[in-house]
């Protein structure tokens, strides 16, 4: 059968019509470019926070002097506060008296070694948070039965913002036998102050293994 050019055309302008469809359905059917992009910023970045550090250990030192009154010192900085254990390390590095006799002042001298070692460290790991009672201990020196030349209660504490505060109540300020060399010898002098001279460690602590 001979088909006629206008039954040709008709049948080019319905294929062509056929493709013009089918190009239209693809393109809605394909996210544009710009919603492509779209969709990927708006995608949450992944966060870049590192994970909070172990807090740190903080060590202070304290060198306090008194001629009878208490002894109030605070720690410059602070450690985390909520943890739940903290351990603790108290040390005393220096004791000193100042002494008089019949008036007349004789300085300072170096008693250290007559205060129980015992009391010169301790070290202990207590439940937290803050704030708390870290150490609460009777110093006196010498020890007993020895009359007392000096003593105090020293305690340390950790506030709520976790700076360490110590306390040195309950002052004693005795007498001692000092040798005030040729001719008088060896008198009994009157102790006027004394200087304590320590540090304090303290580490919180995140978990712990062992019961307390």
């Amino acid at each position: 059968m001979t088909r006629t050019c206008s039954e040709n055309k008709g049948q080019s302008s319905a294929l062509t019509l056929i493709f013009t469809c089918g190009l239209l359905g693809l393109c809605l059917l394909t996210p544009s470019a710009e919603a492509q992009l779209t969709s990927a910023t708006a995608r949450p970045a992944k966060s870049t926070t590192a994970a909070p550090s172990i807090p740190t250990t903080e060590t202070w030192e304290f060198d306090e002097t008194t001629t009878g009154g208490n002894i109030v010192w605070a720690s410059p900085t602070g450690v985390h506060s909520t943890s739940p254990f903290y351990t603790v390390q108290f040390s005393i590095d220096a004791v000193e008296v100042s002494a008089s006799w019949i008036g007349i002042d004789l300085g300072f001298f170096n008693v250290i070694d007559q205060v129980p070692p015992e009391f010169l460290v301790n070290s202990l790991t207590i439940s937290g948070p803050a704030p708390l009672s870290l150490l609460n201990i009777p110093v006196e020196a010498p020890p007993p039965p020895d009359p007392i030349a000096i003593g105090a209660t020293i305690s340390v504490e950790l506030d709520a913002t976790g700076h360490a505060n110590l306390l040195a109540s309950n002052i004693v300020l005795g007498t001692f036998d000092f040798d005030t060399g040729f001719p008088f010898g060896v008198q009994t002098v009157d102790i006027t102050g004394f200087r304590i001279a320590g540090t304090v460690m303290i580490t919180p602590v995140p978990w712990r293994l062992l019961p307390l």
